[in-house]
């Protein structure tokens, strides 16, 4: 049911309903977290939705710590993480310290590495990466 709610708050974030998405992956959080150990990837996932959405809300100082924890958890994962799952978690933290201008050259390299990473993912990605590179050139 977690990870069910989470995808559900992807696609309504992805329509910009942000109260609804919001709440799905509070949900999504607090269900996983009483089912799975604390270092389960999967809670990666309503974390990073989590992160986004505060972020999308401008609410970036809040969207920090959400995408922390989902970024360590896909790197305790390692080789087993989702590249476009660590672009995404990625380039959302970079953007959320760059707005709060907090370690200005980790969010220069967590957004070098979204980039790199959207670009070895292929063409389909391809505006991702021209949105990355805009905007570490404004940076």
């Amino acid at each position: 049911m977690g990870l069910l709610l989470s995808n559900t708050g992807e696609a309504l974030l992805a329509l910009e309903r942000l109260d609804a998405a919001q709440a799905d992956f509070e949900r999504a959080l607090a269900i996983l977290r009483k089912a799975l150990p604390a270092d389960s990837t999967d809670l990666a996932y309503p974390l990073k939705g989590l992160g986004l959405t505060l972020l999308q809300r401008g609410r970036t100082r809040d969207a920090i710590a959400p995408l922390e924890q989902a970024l360590a958890l896909r790197v305790r994962a390692g080789a087993a993480a989702d590249p476009t799952e660590v672009a995404e978690i990625d380039w959302g933290l970079a953007r959320a310290l760059h707005a709060q201008h907090r370690a200005p050259a980790r969010a220069r390299k967590l957004a070098n590495d979204a980039l790199i990473a959207y670009q070895a993912l292929g063409v389909q990605l391809g505006w991702r990466a021209r949105e990355i590179s805009q905007a570490l050139g404004d940076w």
